[in-house]
Formats: structure tokens, sequence, C-alpha cells
């Protein structure tokens, strides 16, 4: 995303919310990760892993989130907070990987 360089090829794996369990309060397995689009420019997705297998790709870290997040309201019906940071669910910022990061 645009000002930070971002490590291709980067994987992380968190836990959150599943949009597409039966019941989707359950939390499943998540992977983040940085692969590199033809025209050269990052993608940033999410992929389920322990729940039936869904993909969210967006061209920064928090499209994929909101689209999930969109996902997670229609099946719940409700209005689940859009104020994600992508950076955060994607651990740009824990200090560990922000200093792996800015050493690219």
């Amino acid at each position: 995303y645009e000002g930070v360089e971002v490590p291709i090829g980067y994987r992380a794996r968190r836990t959150w919310w599943s949009p597409l369990c039966a019941d989707p309060r359950i939390r499943v397995l998540w992977e983040c990760s940085v692969e590199l689009t033809p025209q050269h420019t990052p993608a940033f997705s999410i992929s389920s892993i322990t729940a039936p297998p869904y993909r969210f790709t967006g061209s920064a870290p928090s499209d994929p989130w909101v689209k999930a997040v969109k996902s997670l309201n229609k099946r719940l019906g409700t209005r689940f907070s859009r104020s994600l940071s992508g950076a955060d669910l994607f651990g740009f910022t824990l200090p560990f990987v922000a200093k792996r990061c800015a050493a690219l």
C-alpha cells in the first residue's frame, strides 16, 4: 500500500469470525497473504483455512477485511464495525514485523 514497503510473499495467520459457517459468530483461522500482480503491484488477500474456503482480495491491506466485514454483516443482519485497520489485521503494525518490513 502507498508509502510502505510490503514483503511480497508475506503470510500470516489469525483467528477471526467466519462469514460463511452455519453460525457466522464462530471464529475460524484465516491466512493473510501479499502476492505480486501481473501489473507488478501488491495484492492483499485473506483466505479462510478452517471454514468453508473463501477468499477476499484487494489492492490495500484493508480492502479484503472490509469485504469480509460486509459479508459478515449481510449474514448476521447487523452492522459489525467497518473501521478496521488492514495493516493491524495483516500484522504489519507489530513491532517485529514493522522492523523487518522497514529493512526491505
